[in-house]
């Protein structure tokens, strides 16, 4: 997840940092807001009968996987070695443009970016998860080569 930096809307992340410091023990709740995080029905009902499932996270608890989220946007140019960035066209929990812009930003030239059109937020567990699974495969048996489609990173963002 990069949904941070200058990508995360300036009104979320002021009522956030303010939130945090107030009340951050408040639970939140997505119920009511129409959001799905994959196409995947049973394996989102099945997570919601997880009683290991953190449904209602704290405050406090978003407002950290926010500032990690900034701290990896920093990093990117940083990284080395091979980089796959996997990216679902139609995830509503982080943005594909906050997700591309990171893989923009990327320092090493062995970076790879797939998008998949019909891909949500849980990629690994969409309806379409066997061709993911499979591109990863073949990224990881193909030191040399990106999978078909892939493009480079440094070219995502613009």
């Amino acid at each position: 997840a990069v949904w941070g930096g200058e990508t995360l809307n300036g009104f979320y992340r002021g009522v956030l940092g303010i939130a945090s410091r107030v009340v951050p023990w408040l639970r939140l709740s997505s119920r009511g807001i129409p959001v799905r995080a994959s196409d995947n029905i049973e394996e989102l009902r099945a997570r919601g009968r997880d009683p290991l499932f953190l449904k209602e996270p704290l405050v406090g608890m978003v407002a950290g996987l926010v500032d990690i989220m900034d701290e990896a946007r920093k990093a990117a140019p940083a990284l080395e070695g091979r980089v796959l960035v996997l990216v679902g066209d139609k995830d509503e929990i982080v943005p594909p443009a906050a997700q591309t812009s990171f893989t923009a930003a990327i320092g090493t030239p062995s970076c790879a970016l797939l998008r998949y059109p019909d891909g949500w937020h849980l990629l690994l567990q969409d309806l379409q998860r066997e061709k993911v699974f499979a591109d990863l495969l073949r990224w990881v048996d193909a030191p040399d080569a990106a999978p078909p489609g892939a493009t480079p990173c440094r070219t995502a963002g613009s």
